[in-house]
This record gives C-alpha cells, structure tokens and sequence, in this order.
C-alpha cells in the first residue's frame, strides 16, 4: 500500500507542530509529530487498523481513524493507496471533522 497526505493533512500537521511548539516546546512538537508520523506509516502494513469514522458515514467514502495521544488521523482506502485526509484534535467540537472530510 503507497500513503498519501493531502495538502490539508499537511496543513493541520503544520498546525499542530505550531501550536505544541509555543505552548510547551519545539522538541516536544517534534515528538507529537513523529509518533502521528509511526502510526500513518504502520497503516502501509495494517491498512484496516483504523475504525470506521461514524460522523463520515454519510459520505460513503468508508472514512477510518486511528487515534494518538490527542489526534485522529482521518484516512480512507482507494485500491492500492491510503489517503490520509486530516489530522484532527479529538478536543474540538467533533461536527468540524465532517467539513474538513469532503
């Protein structure tokens, strides 16, 4: 299986590297990100590890999740690639993981 993560991943990486990096520090950021990093990369080996998504349910795109620490990564399977769509604060309001999914 290849993994892709879309620019909006990205974004929310990016973010989330920000926000650890002045609330505690960089090295600290650092970490969060390479351990969101591990669990996307053991998806290549275990694609189905991640439960299905109940609030995307109605995209019928069979959005999964795997939970770390504070985050979901939101991904979904199309034949050999696994699209990693958001990285999302499970602190939020969970309805915002529907509008950042379609």
């Amino acid at each position: 299986m290849k993994i892709v993560i879309t620019n909006f991943a990205k974004l929310q990486l990016q973010s989330i590297y920000e926000y650890i990096s002045k609330l505690a520090s960089p090295n600290i950021a650092i970490n969060e990100i390479d351990r969101i990093n591990l669990h996307i990369s053991l998806l290549e080996r275990t694609p189905k590890a991640g439960r299905i998504v109940e609030e995307l349910k109605t995209l019928s795109l069979h959005h999964r999740q795997l939970v770390v620490s504070n985050y979901k990564i939101i991904y979904r399977i199309e034949e050999s690639i696994i699209y990693i769509t958001d990285v999302f604060d499970c602190r939020q309001h969970p309805n915002k993981i529907i509008r950042r999914n379609k």
